[in-house]
């Protein structure tokens, strides 16, 4: 009643209130770069999976029918694609390739996933050198051009 705090329960603002993005942004560059302690990281562990994992989860058991999922499959195009996408524009570091590429080396391949691959390879469009001839994807044709210039 004497103008102290806004809030029944003491505090400032209301129930649900957030902090602003530059507060936010305060908030995060103060926090880069130092370790979550284990026993925050069991307790967000908790926390996130315990409330609605499995059985617990309302949509537990149930399914989409295929209208719904068309629906939201239309509603979703074109959002993460071309200039939507949060990588449009970027171009990984040789570092960051080489982790990429020694991480995926030597994993096993089911042979479902294996036959997905041969299919999806087999569905992209060729393109022939100009210089002798053979038939590349457009990746495999970038590959190749660089190979001819090293010769």
């Amino acid at each position: 009643p004497y103008g102290y705090n806004v809030n029944e329960k003491g505090g400032w603002g209301y129930n649900g209130a957030t902090h602003g993005p530059k507060t936010r942004k305060k908030i995060s560059k103060a926090l880069k770069g130092k370790p979550c302690p284990e026993e925050k990281k069991e307790k967000l562990r908790i926390a996130c999976t315990g409330v609605q994992a499995g059985e617990k989860h309302p949509f537990w058991g149930k399914h989409h029918t295929q209208e719904t999922l068309d629906k939201i499959s239309e509603n979703r195009k074109g959002i993460t694609a071309g200039k939507n996408h949060h990588y449009f524009g970027k171009k990984r570091n040789e570092e960051t390739k080489k982790k990429i590429s020694k991480t995926l080396k030597g994993r096993p391949l089911d042979e479902e996933t294996k036959k997905k691959l041969s299919e999806a390879g087999k569905r992209v469009k060729r393109i022939i050198c100009e210089h002798c001839g053979k038939e590349f994807t457009p990746w495999g044709l970038v590959h190749h051009r660089k190979s001819l210039k090293n010769i």
